[in-house]
């Protein structure tokens, strides 16, 4: 047996001989078909549109994943050859501090992040070098919550971003 599917699934299209019974809808395209009748007795048929545009601008949350690239990005286009060959530690990728916090803020949808870094110099060499141990990296959700231990707080984002986008934790560069 065949059946036989409707014409009008889909359409969205309020037809009244009022104007105003017509504009009235819920969504967000309106097709409008008004019958008005003339006074020789022909009918006019007006079919109109109305297309609501949402007003309020949407804030759309960075991806990680494109933080992580401009990082990358930075990465290759600022640094010296010389610093490049150092950044990959282990299969991970120091990045710089202030990209390593923006990638913490975006997979966590925070608003701050603070990087505290070890301030230990063993010896005068040491303030020369650009890669720097990470102390603690803190967390300030927005309720005014500090969180110091990002591994055990946040394991599965700490994992992800070490284990799938292999970036370096333990170092950055100032």
């Amino acid at each position: 047996m065949i059946k036989k599917r409707g014409t009008t699934n889909g359409v969205q299209a309020n037809v009244s001989l009022e104007p105003s019974a017509a504009a009235s809808s819920t969504s967000n395209i309106n097709n409008n078909i008004i019958i008005n009748k003339r006074d020789d007795g022909k009918e006019d048929i007006v079919i109109t549109r109305d297309i609501g545009v949402q007003t309020e601008p949407v804030e759309v949350e960075p991806d990680v994943r494109n933080v992580i690239l401009e990082a990358y990005a930075q990465i290759l286009l600022n640094q010296d050859k010389a610093l490049l060959a150092n950044i990959i530690s282990k299969k991970c990728i120091i990045v710089p501090i202030e990209s390593l916090s923006n990638i913490i803020k975006a997979i966590l949808h925070v608003s701050e992040v603070e990087v505290q870094l070890n301030e230990d110099v063993g010896c005068c060499a040491a303030k020369s070098n650009p890669i720097r141990k990470i102390d603690a990296i803190k967390i300030i959700k927005d309720n005014g919550e500090v969180v110091i231990d990002l591994k055990q707080v946040y394991n599965k984002e700490y994992n992800e971003l070490v284990n799938n986008y292999h970036v370096c934790l333990k170092y950055c560069i100032v």
